[in-house]
Parts: C-alpha cells; sequence; structure tokens
C-alpha cells in the first residue's frame, strides 16, 4: 500500500505524464494514461513490480524499506510469513545493485532475535541484529527542558540528577522517564530517591509483577529464577536433575527449550547462545528482591 501510494504521487507530479495529442493552437492537451502493472495474484509478485515501477520514475536511483515493530510479522502466521518472503525476494533481487536499502526495527529484543535466529523463520539470516545504544544525558536534559518551562526557579528538575533515576531506578526507558516526570509535576524534587520509590510503587505494584510470574508455567519459572541466579547452561544433565528435583517429575531439554521458546516476548533475551539475561528488568528486580528474603 506504501509503496501504491509513493508511485501515484509520483506519476502525478506536472510534466511527468506522456503528451498522447495536442489540440489546434495548443489550447487542448491530452495526456496518455500510465500503463497498468503486471498482475499478480502472489504476494512478492507484486512487490516486485511495484519496486521496478519505482526505479524507473525519474529521479528515484536508490530506496530506503522501513519496516517498523517488524517482530510482529512473526504472530501473524502464514500471513506475516508470506509478507517476510516477498520481502527477502525482493531484497535478494536488488542487494548486488543497491538499489534497495532494508531497515527494520522492533521494540522487542527477544522478538527480533527469534526473527532472524531461528531457522524456521523465513527471514533467517536475512539481517544482522545490532541493538539501538541508550538515550544519554542529552536526552534527559531535552525532558528536563521541556518540563522546566511550566516550574517556578525552586522546584525546576536537574538533568545530573534525573539521568541517575533514568539509567538506573527506570532502566533507560524513556515511557517511563517521561511519566516519571509527569508524575513529579506536582512534586518538588528536593527528595529524589522518595520520588522514585512512590513513582515505582504506584505504577509497578509488586503484586502486578507476582501475578505475573504465578501466570508462568513452573517450568518457566523454574528457568527464570535461575537466569537471576546467574544460571547459563539449562539443557544440561546437571540442570535438568535439579529442575527434575524441584518439580517431583522428569523432563527433557526439548521441553526446557520450549518452555524458554515459549515465554511472552520481552521477557527473556537470548543475545549469545545459551546466555539468557531478563529482558524485563522490573521482573528481573522482583526476583532479586525476592531471592534476599
Amino acid at each position: 500500500g506504501a509503496l501504491r501510494d509513493q508511485l501515484f504521487a509520483l506519476k502525478a507530479r506536472k510534466l511527468r505524464q506522456t503528451v498522447k495529442s495536442v489540440s489546434a493552437l495548443g489550447v487542448g492537451i491530452a495526456m496518455e494514461a500510465p500503463l497498468a502493472l503486471p498482475g499478480s495474484a502472489d504476494v512478492g509478485q507484486q512487490l516486485q513490480h511495484l519496486f521496478a515501477d519505482l526505479l524507473r520514475q525519474p529521479g528515484v536511483g536508490c530506496v530506503l524499506l522501513m519496516l517498523d515493530e517488524v517482530q510482529e510479522v512473526a504472530r501473524t502466521g502464514s500471513q506475516g510469513d508470506q509478507a517476510m518472503r516477498a520481502i527477502r525476494a525482493l531484497f535478494n533481487q536488488h542487494k548486488v545493485s543497491t538499489k534497495l536499502l532494508l531497515l527494520m526495527t522492533g521494540s522487542s529484543q527477544e522478538g527480533l532475535t527469534r526473527l532472524f535466529a531461528s531457522p524456521a523463520q523465513a527471514s533467517f539470516g536475512l539481517a544482522d541484529r545490532e541493538d539501538f545504544p541508550p538515550l544519554g544525558l542529552d536526552y534527559v536534559r531535552f525532558v528536563c527542558d521541556r518540563a522546566n518551562a511550566a516550574r517556578n526557579t525552586k522546584s525546576r528538575l536537574q538533568a545530573q540528577t534525573l539521568f541517575s533515576v533514568f539509567a538506573n531506578q527506570l532502566g533507560n526507558r524513556p515511557a517511563d522517564l517521561e511519566a516519571f516526570v509527569g508524575y513529579l509535576s506536582t512534586y518538588n524534587f528536593g527528595d529524589p530517591p522518595a520520588a522514585v520509590e512512590g513513582f515505582l510503587s504506584q505504577r509497578y505494584p509488586p503484586q502486578d509483577i507476582a501475578q505475573r510470574f504465578n501466570a508462568f508455567t513452573p517450568v518457566q519459572r523454574f528457568l527464570l529464577r535461575q537466569i537471576t541466579d546467574g544460571a547459563r547452561q539449562f539443557t544440561g544433565r546437571p540442570m535438568l536433575e535439579k529442575l527434575e528435583r524441584e518439580l517431583g517429575v522428569g523432563i527433557t531439554a526439548a521441553a526446557v527449550r520450549k518452555a524458554l521458546l515459549s515465554l511472552p516476548g520481552n521477557t527473556v533475551a537470548n543475545p549469545q547462545r545459551g546466555s539468557y539475561v531478563i529482558e524485563d528488568k522490573l521482573l528481573e528486580r522482583w526476583l532479586q528482591a525476592q531471592r534476599q528474603t
């Protein structure tokens, strides 16, 4: 749809249509209708025809195709698989000429890992995953300046102090910083630790995290606790024996892998093969607190 809209805009530009005839004295000009694209019921063929027509337009030498929240493709079943196969075929067709640049972004580290690292996915090996660097002090200063425009001198937010809150208690999450600053709109920032604890206790009640944790399967709960304790190997004999003692039933390595892969998105990530980390930092802090009690 986006490619069709772009093509329509390019072809509708003045002086881009072919002249069919000119009446006497040039008073009337008839324009040729644009040629229809070759038809196909296959989504991959449709995409290739549209892209080829786009490259034929004057002034178009290279196209950047950006796909946001691309990890959602894996959740749409065969339709998503078909779309990704079409994108892969288009990229393979043009990767030598570099006329097509492909950028895929998403908010789930684990979802992107599964999309490009799993041989079962049509996108396997299509792209290298690169994490966005955490936003730094410049971003926090921008948020502070915007908020301080409506605050009096005595209650102005300090960017350096807020940056420490952003990087530590809020885990570098921009949405949480925005919510936190909104929470502070009626709060004097003279006591930051109390403000942070008050905000977190209201926004993320421990009982909500406990309820979410208890909704996992017994195997998943065990594995999450082990990840929190620093475990790295989950399918070896020692871990399987430990899991069997914990649950009182036998379990296979395949069942452990299935339990890890079936966790909800943004729960755990596997940045290096066999080395899992908890991506949900609020859950991780809750598990750490449980371990200490």
